[in-house]
């Protein structure tokens, strides 16, 4: 799943790698307290991309 592989690869410059696999795993408010594997597999890898890019934007949370 090349999406998959894209968002991790994101992920990884704004997160210790350890917690990637957390935050795929949990619900996030921002997808509608779904899950960003649930997401991804529902072929909706752009809704995860767009929360990604909140998190790689300076002044970030």
């Amino acid at each position: 799943m090349a999406e998959l592989g894209e968002v991790v690869d994101r992920l990884a410059r704004v997160m210790e790698a350890d917690f990637i696999p957390v935050w795929l795993s949990r619900p996030i408010e921002a997808l509608g307290n779904s899950k960003p594997l649930d997401v991804i597999g529902r072929g909706q890898a752009r809704r995860v991309a767009r929360v990604v890019s909140e998190l790689e934007s300076p002044g970030a949370v």
